[in-house]
C-alpha cells in the first residue's frame, strides 16, 4: 500500500497592485480605512451575494499594504479565490499582477505580518445605576509589542528563531464612509496602530498555521492588518 505524504505547501490566491496615491480615490481610502476596504473588496464583488454579511471573513480575504516616499502604495491583496480587478483607470500603476502564491508548510521560513494589537482597559467609574461602563480597547505600550507578537507567532504554528519588531503605519477613519445611522457618534472615529513584525521561524504545527496564513492574526483584519506573509528561509 503507498502512502500519499500531506502537501508541503499551500496555494494561495495572491494579487500584487501598487496604487497611485495622487489619485483622488485611493487619497480618499488611505485617509478612511473604510474607503480602502471597500477598495479592496471590490475586487471579489462578483463572488458577493446581495446582503451577505461577513463576505470579507467568508471569503478568507487579507490585505497588507506598504506606502512608499514615491507616491506609490504596494498593496498584497489575498483570499481563497482568484479576485477580478475592475478598478478606475489612474489608480493602477502598471498592472496587478496575480499569481498562486505557495506557502510553506514545513521548514524554516521568512515572515512578515503587519498587526493591530491592543488590550482591554476596565472602566473605573460606575454609572448611577452602580453598573460599571464598558472599558475601552487600547494600543499595547511598546514594552509588550514583543510578547504579543511572540505569543501570536506560536499559536499559528511557529518557533520563532528571530524577531523583529517596529512600529507601522497608522490606520483610521472618520467613519464618513458609513451612513450616519451607522455610526456610533456623529463626530466618531476610529484607529489602530499598527506593529510590523518580520523575522525568521521554524514551523512545527502545520495545521495552526495553514489557520493563521488563511484566517490571519489579531484584530483589524478588514483594514490591512492579519496577513501572514512566508517565504521559505
Amino acid at each position: 500500500m503507498t502512502t500519499v505524504s500531506a502537501p508541503e505547501t499551500l496555494a494561495l490566491h495572491t494579487s500584487y497592485l501598487t496604487l497611485d496615491a495622487h489619485h483622488r480615490i485611493v487619497r480618499d481610502a488611505l485617509l478612511d480605512a473604510h474607503l480602502m476596504h471597500r477598495l479592496i473588496m471590490s475586487g471579489w464583488r462578483e463572488d458577493i451575494f446581495p446582503g451577505e454579511e461577513e463576505s470579507r471573513a467568508s471569503l478568507r480575504i487579507l490585505y497588507a499594504l506598504t506606502a512608499g516616499t514615491d507616491h506609490r502604495v504596494r498593496v498584497v491583496a489575498q483570499a481563497n479565490t482568484p479576485p477580478n480587478w475592475h478598478l478606475d483607470t489612474g489608480v493602477l500603476v502598471g498592472d496587478v499582477d496575480q499569481r498562486t502564491r505557495q506557502a510553506p508548510l514545513a521548514g524554516t521560513i521568512s515572515f512578515q505580518l503587519t498587526a493591530a494589537p491592543h488590550k482591554s482597559v476596565p472602566s473605573t467609574g460606575r454609572t448611577e445605576s452602580g453598573a460599571r461602563p464598558r472599558g475601552k480597547k487600547i494600543p499595547l505600550p511598546q514594552a509588550e509589542q514583543e510578547d504579543w507578537g511572540r505569543k501570536a507567532l506560536t499559536r499559528a504554528g511557529l518557533d520563532v528563531l528571530d524577531l523583529n519588531v517596529r512600529p507601522g503605519t497608522g490606520i483610521g477613519s472618520a467613519l464618513k464612509s458609513l451612513p450616519a445611522n451607522q455610526r456610533p457618534t456623529p463626530t466618531a472615529v476610529f484607529a489602530h496602530t499598527t506593529i510590523v513584525y518580520t523575522g525568521t521561524a521554524r514551523i512545527t504545527d502545520p495545521g495552526a498555521h495553514r489557520s493563521a496564513l488563511t484566517g490571519g492574526i489579531g484584530p483589524a483584519k478588514a483594514y490591512g492588518c492579519g496577513l501572514l506573509l512566508t517565504r521559505t528561509a
